[in-house]
Parts: structure tokens; C-alpha cells; sequence
């Protein structure tokens, strides 16, 4: 396996599988934890593993599932929100962010990986 569970993963039962696959509306193609809940206990955020099963990469470290939750960060997107957080936040931490996400993704990956 090329994919290294970070201390503290873990792994969701036969009943989040379900819940996950039916929110997805297709069977998870990799591995994944539920890192948050609605007050419910119901999936709102998972987070993938680096791979697949079959190895390819996953390029989505987290997914929003909830619906509504998701259709409204969709319209803030598409409103321009990105480009506003991009002209409200220094360039420069932008850059630190997405290093800080690349190495954090990159500790994950086994170093044997080709």
C-alpha cells in the first residue's frame, strides 16, 4: 500500500461506508475517515487517502458530503469568492497554505512510492 494512515486515523465502519456511498451516490473508490459530523452523527466531512484502490492518485484530500452545505460554498465559488479571499489574504500565505496542504499530503505517501 502506498498510503500511510496518519496517527489518529481511523477507519469508518460498514454503516458510514453506506451512509458515504449513498451521499456520494457511487462506492468510495478509496479509503477515507469521517473527521466531521453533523450533531446527528451523520457524515458531513471525510477525508481521502493519497490513493485510490487500484493506485492512482487521489487529488481531493477532503469532501464535503452534506448537500446544501455544499450547493452554498458552490455559489460562494462561483460568486467570486476565490478571487476575493485571494485579493483579501497576502499572497504570500496563500503560499505558505497550500505548502503547509502539499507537505502534510506528501507525509502520507510512502517513500517507496514510484
Amino acid at each position: 500500500m502506498n498510503f500511510l494512515k496518519p496517527k489518529g486515523w481511523v477507519d469508518p465502519s460498514q454503516n458510514d461506508i453506506e451512509v458515504v456511498t449513498s451521499l456520494l451516490g457511487k462506492i468510495p473508490q478509496g479509503e477515507f475517515q469521517i473527521i466531521k459530523r453533523d450533531v446527528d452523527g451523520h457524515p458531513l466531512v471525510i477525508e481521502n487517502s493519497t490513493f485510490f484502490h487500484d493506485g492512482t492518485p487521489m487529488p481531493t484530500r477532503y469532501w464535503l458530503l452534506e448537500s446544501n452545505l455544499f450547493n452554498e460554498v458552490s455559489k460562494l465559488e462561483s460568486a467570486g469568492g476565490v478571487k476575493q479571499v485571494q485579493d483579501e489574504i497576502d499572497i504570500e500565505e496563500i503560499q505558505k497554505i497550500h505548502i503547509k496542504y502539499e507537505k502534510g499530503r506528501d507525509s502520507l505517501i510512502s517513500h517507496d512510492y514510484q
